[in-house]
Order: C-alpha cells, then structure tokens, then sequence
C-alpha cells in the first residue's frame, strides 16, 4: 500500500514539474514567404504590350520569355471574375484564366504578382483581351491547370502599390483605340451621379 501511495505522490510531481517547465512566453511567428516578391525575377515588358501582340487574330501564343508584373485589382471573391485574376499594371490590365476556384484566398485585390508568359497564349473575348493556357476544342480559351500555376504566376508582396485612374463618363463613353488600355484596369469615376 505504502508503495502504490509514493508511486502516485512521484506520478503527481512528476507532473507539476512538467507543467511547470514548459516555457511560459511568445513563441516567434513564421514568417509568410509569399509577402515577399520572388528573388531573381523581374518585369522585361507590360501588359499593353502583350495586348498588342495579339493583334486582329482570334489568339496569339505567347513564345518570347516575357516576365510581366502587376497587380491583381479583382477576383473570383464576388463571382464576376470566375476562375480568374485580372491583374494590372502601369500600362493596362487583363484576366488571366485559372482552372481553380476560390481563387481570391491565393490571390487578394492589391496582391503583386509576377507572370512567365513563354507558352501561354492570348486571346479576346469581346474585344477583351484575356491570357490563359490552351484552346479548346471550341476555340475557347482555357485556363492555367491547378497543377501547372506555379510555373506561370508567382506570388509578390500583399499588400502593393498601384494606380487608380480617374475618369469622367465622357471618357467612359469614348473608349477607342487611345484608351481602350483601360480595359482591364482598376478606375475611378469623378464627378458621377446616378438616379
């Protein structure tokens, strides 16, 4: 009996001692390695660019080792944009296709990030031009497999700078070819009321 008693008063200061050792302070956070911009990989053109490039063809494949940088400026977040970004720079803006969903949890509004263009191809969709990663068997253009996105998008720093164009509806209402870089970019409209 003696013994079963000392076993259980060791056991139970065994235990205080445990609790007690264990380290009563802030333990350091690890740090996110996708708030950083990639090292060793920069913008060698822009967006408008590349949007040229497309031309009046219905696609153009991309073969030249074009890096752009940008912005991501909307999402899949609110459903408008389904699986897709559209990411912009100081020139113009576009979607990029994405075969995944819940796209905004990877990449928020104001998330910098960096595309290897060699292989993708370009293409418009009511005179919008857009980047994915083949054509269908209708034409269509479709997105970056889940699988392959990290060989085309890389992640920069969250959140990152970028421009917000204002505009008046008069200049809405004229888009042509001196303005239509606009399209796919972030705006602000000044001086606007609506009923």
């Amino acid at each position: 009996m003696k013994t079963i008693k000392l076993l259980s008063i060791t056991a139970i200061l065994f235990m205080l001692a445990m609790v007690s050792a264990c380290v009563k302070g802030k333990w350091d956070t690890v740090p996110d390695p996708s708030n950083i911009d990639p090292a060793g990989v920069k913008s060698n053109t822009n967006m408008y660019f590349l949007k040229q490039k497309l031309g009046t063809s219905s696609s153009y494949k991309i073969v030249d080792d074009f890096v752009i940088q940008g912005v991501v400026v909307a999402n899949d977040k609110g459903g408008n944009f389904y699986k897709s970004i559209v990411v912009q720079d100081d020139s113009s803006g576009m979607p990029i296709l994405i075969e995944k969903s819940g796209l905004y949890n990877d990449y928020p509004v104001g998330r910098r990030v960096f595309i290897k263009c060699k292989g993708l191809i370009l293409s418009s969709y009511g005179k919008f031009v857009q980047m994915g990663y083949a054509l269908d068997n209708t034409g269509s253009l479709a997105g970056i497999p889940s699988a392959l996105i990290g060989n085309y998008i890389l992640k920069g720093i969250y959140p990152a700078p970028f421009n917000i164009r204002t505009v008046s509806l008069g200049d809405i209402s004229n888009i042509n070819a001196t303005n239509d870089r606009w399209l796919g970019t972030l705006i602000k409209i000044d001086s606007a009321a609506f009923i």
